[in-house]
């Protein structure tokens, strides 16, 4: 996947490129490896690794470079971070593996369960995006689900509300709050009078759920702001810090100085 992504953009092999790729925070030297290993086979000059909460952050607009605190929420498919940075690095970093598939999974059961119709994670997500919500609204919506009868074997659909999906959708959603708060207790206290006053902020595809920021906001009394387009954050961090290469290569001997990336192979 990642060799077919890079000769989409890397149209001329008489020039090696130089990739930055996200990673979770709290990954092993083994995975870290791995990593760079898949992207080396294509044929790159160098890799620069980044943390994906700090690449979040970047394409979100925070400023993370300075000694202020920024808390970042980052919301998959397959896991969820939470961290708070400053002076670009990571002061306290969690990672749950728990994300949007989980949800997709916990509707494929309660659909099956309930109504006994069998559907494919795809129409399972595609739910999810369409009704799914964390908070109960005035206005009820209705999705309706195909798949196949479970006893028949016959094609059938069934018509599902939000209300439905909220309960099914919850259990995921809490664990991530859980994360987002343990992330709170551990950090310096200097830094989360920092987050009180600037807010946390969601990205990640998962934080376009209804309700999902007024939810953290409630268990954690501290306001939230969801990003702009947050499913785009870590990509368009992943290009920002494409502008800290060369300060990393110049600066190669300079431990001292600012940079957000992490390790370069």
């Amino acid at each position: 996947m990642v060799n077919i992504l890079l000769k989409h953009v890397c149209t001329s092999k008489i020039v090696m490129p130089r990739v930055v790729a996200s990673i979770p925070g709290d990954i092993t030297e083994v995975e870290k490896r791995a990593v760079v290993n898949a992207i080396s086979s294509f044929g790159v000059r160098r890799v620069f690794l980044i943390e994906n909460t700090k690449v979040a952050a970047m394409g979100a607009g925070a400023d993370i470079m300075g000694p202020h605190g920024t808390m970042v929420a980052n919301l998959g498919a397959g896991i969820s971070s939470a961290a708070i940075l400053s002076l670009g690095g990571l002061s306290v970093n969690k990672t749950i593996k728990t994300g949007g598939n989980d949800m997709d999974e916990d509707i494929v059961k309660y659909i099956r369960k309930k109504y006994s119709l069998v559907i494919g994670r795809p129409m399972a997500e595609k739910c999810k995006n369409t009704i799914g919500c964390l908070y109960e609204s005035d206005e009820e919506k209705i999705f309706r689900v195909k798949g196949r009868d479970a006893i028949s074997g016959l094609p059938r659909f069934v018509d599902v509300t939000s209300s439905e999906i909220m309960d099914v959708i919850m259990e995921p959603a809490i664990e991530i709050v859980t994360l987002i708060k343990d992330v709170l207790e551990e950090a310096p206290p200097e830094l989360v009078g920092d987050v009180y006053s600037d807010g946390i902020i969601l990205t990640g595809g998962l934080a376009n759920i209804g309700g999902f920021e007024k939810l953290v906001a409630e268990r954690t009394d501290i306001k939230v702001t969801v990003a702009e387009k947050p499913e785009n954050c870590v990509i368009n961090g992943c290009g920002n810090a494409i502008n800290y290469i060369a300060e990393v290569e110049r600066n190669a001997k300079m431990k001292n100085d600012i940079n957000p990336l992490m390790a370069a192979y």
